[in-house]
């Protein structure tokens, strides 16, 4: 009979955890593997490769992207493009660092001879060729170059040039002031969409598609097989205990209803340190089958000394009658 047998160890929470932690590792590694899978579409390709391994031994993948031969043909003119745009940005700025380094001057006598000059590209000839019909109007009346009446038409003219001179200084200057910006930022307003025309284009990658792949609960299967093996402990126990009662109920008038003492139906034993007759040591224990705890002696050591106070049950467990241990 098993009585004695123990109940199943816990599981190791360490051992568990270690366990737990490569089964969640390799699932991972599975995963990835299966994850990154080649692409080929007819722009290009997306290849992986295994490129070495982390230190815990993982493999540690890179990802390489290729053009088809006609995009990368085409790829290859942008990039040109590209740089000779840059190129241009470059030679650009180097002729506009002269001008930068000169301060723009807006005074009134700088924006008034700007305006003078545009003026007198424009004007100038107009009136030039005004006044030519006009001397010639002049001659037709009979009014001859050097008279008074020449001299008068000809001081009403010049005052008149003078009069639009004035006023394209009085109003123009908001526009020179405008003009003279506009043709000291043209040239960095080039540079600048030069270089933004050269900038380089961030690489692009395609997804891959994502596949899941559970973890094994290892914590579970060990929590799993501990709990089949604690019930099947503790149907074993209740089997011995309905046995136990069996012995008790068939023992009862052969042994008159004395206490099993054997030390094989004992469990927790400990020596109480008293003695009694002839030195035998008085311990407590409990019953395999449980309950609360007794003290008194073991059979094993009594039978050598009083013979007369043990009995035997019909499955040769030994009971002590203690009124014989004197």
């Amino acid at each position: 009979m098993a009585g004695g047998s123990s109940p199943p160890p816990a599981p190791d929470p360490v051992k568990v955890a270690e366990a737990q932690t490569q089964s969640n590792k390799e699932t991972s590694q599975f995963q990835a593997g299966i994850n990154r899978a080649d692409q080929y579409t007819p722009q290009g390709s997306t290849t992986w490769r295994i490129a070495g391994y982390w230190p815990d031994g993982s493999p540690k993948y890179e990802s390489t992207q290729a053009y088809s031969p006609g995009e990368q043909n085409i790829y290859d003119l942008n990039n040109q493009a590209r740089a000779n745009v840059g190129q241009i940005a470059v030679d650009q700025s180097s002729r506009i660092g002269n001008m930068l380094g000169t301060p723009l001057d807006l005074s009134n006598e700088n924006v008034s001879g700007y305006l003078m000059d545009l003026g007198r590209k424009r004007m100038d000839p107009m009136f030039d060729e005004r006044w030519q019909r006009q001397e010639q109007d002049l001659a037709n009346k009979g009014i001859s170059m050097g008279s008074d009446a020449y001299g008068r038409a000809r001081t009403s003219f010049d005052q008149s040039r003078n009069d639009a001179y004035n006023q394209l200084l009085l109003s123009g200057r908001a526009q020179g002031v405008q003009e003279m910006l506009a043709a000291r930022n043209q040239p960095i307003n080039e540079t600048t969409a030069l270089m933004s025309g050269s900038q380089v284009s961030q690489p692009s990658f395609v997804g891959n598609p994502q596949t899941g792949v559970a973890n094994t609960d290892v914590a579970g299967i060990y929590n799993n097989n501990y709990n089949q093996q604690m019930a099947a402990y503790n149907a074993e126990q209740q089997g011995n205990n309905a046995m136990m009662g069996g012995l008790f109920g068939m023992g009862a008038s052969a042994l008159r209803f004395l206490p099993f003492s054997d030390a094989r139906l004992k469990k927790d034993i400990v020596r109480t340190g008293e003695t009694g007759p002839k030195g035998l040591g008085e311990v407590e224990w409990t019953y395999i089958w449980g309950g609360p705890r007794y003290r008194g002696y073991i059979a094993q050591e009594v039978l050598p000394l009083f013979p007369d106070a043990v009995h035997y049950s019909p499955e040769g467990f030994m009971a002590l009658d203690y009124s014989r241990i004197v």
